[in-house]
């Protein structure tokens, strides 16, 4: 009897349990069925959102004024394709249809050159009957030919050639050349002055006008200017007239020129 009375209350709570997980399972399979139904429904409304609100952009462009002239849907362009070729770009950041070309290439720098002399009276001492110390000195027959080629300008030796024995600089390269030069006067005449020579005819000249009687006067004269020179010409510095005193000293009295441009090598007329 008293294991009976252990046995029966064993099978009740037994099936229990079974009524209580059989009810738990088929309650979470109804919260999924409606959570499955939930996603399925806001997955439709959103499809239909997006393609009302498509319709709606589509109906606002027909509606603007810019794109009255758009009547059907296949007439407006889609902007958002990768294959647009992109339109060229102003400076200052506008656009433009057409597309900016470069400009013209700057020149090379090493096709320059340049040569510069300075007035050189070092070859000279006190007791030379054209030579007063100091470098004050003045040139027979008015051509200048005491010139001391610049340091740095030695590496262009190629491109010219210095004769001193005749105060003459060759030039080997044809081209548009700035020339240039400065004598410092130091004479008592009332009027000095030179010329820039190409092949023994005047392309620049320089004039200083000082009065006041025949006391010393000390005045600098410079004048330069674009020359077009040919290979083979031959340039030189000469007073205006002869037997001037000047200073030749660096600084004071020079002579250069330096390549702007270049020129063909064909032959010229005259200078």
């Amino acid at each position: 009897m008293s294991v009976w009375k252990l046995s029966r209350p064993v099978a009740v709570t037994k099936q229990l349990c079974h009524y209580t997980r059989s009810a738990e399972f088929e309650f979470a399979q109804g919260l999924l069925k409606v959570r499955k139904s939930e996603l399925i429904n806001e997955r439709d409304d959103g499809v239909e959102s997006d393609t009302r609100d498509q319709s709606e952009v589509k109906q606002r462009l027909k509606r603007s004024p810019q794109n009255r002239e758009f009547q059907e849907e296949d007439d407006v362009e889609d902007i958002s394709r990768g294959d647009r070729k992109p339109k060229g770009r102003r400076r200052g950041g506008g656009r433009d249809d057409a597309t900016v070309r470069p400009g013209p290439r700057m020149t090379n720098p090493s096709h320059s050159v340049a040569l510069h002399l300075d007035g050189d009276a070092s070859n000279y001492s006190m007791g030379h009957r054209h030579y007063e110390g100091n470098g004050r000195i003045r040139h027979m027959e008015g051509i200048f030919k005491d010139w001391r080629l610049k340091d740095w300008a030695i590496r262009f030796g190629r491109h010219f050639q210095l004769d001193q024995t005749v105060g003459t600089v060759n030039v080997r390269e044809s081209g548009i050349y700035f020339v240039y030069a400065q004598v410092h006067y130091s004479d008592n005449h009332d009027v000095n002055g030179f010329r820039i020579l190409v092949n023994n005819v005047a392309v620049l000249q320089c004039t200083v006008t000082s009065h006041g009687g025949a006391h010393l006067k000390s005045n600098t004269c410079y004048t330069g200017g674009l020359v077009e020179l040919r290979t083979g010409d031959n340039l030189s510095v000469r007073d205006l007239a002869a037997l001037r005193y000047s200073i030749f000293e660096a600084g004071k009295s020079f002579f250069g020129l330096f390549r702007v441009s270049h020129l063909p090598t064909a032959p010229r007329e005259g200078i």
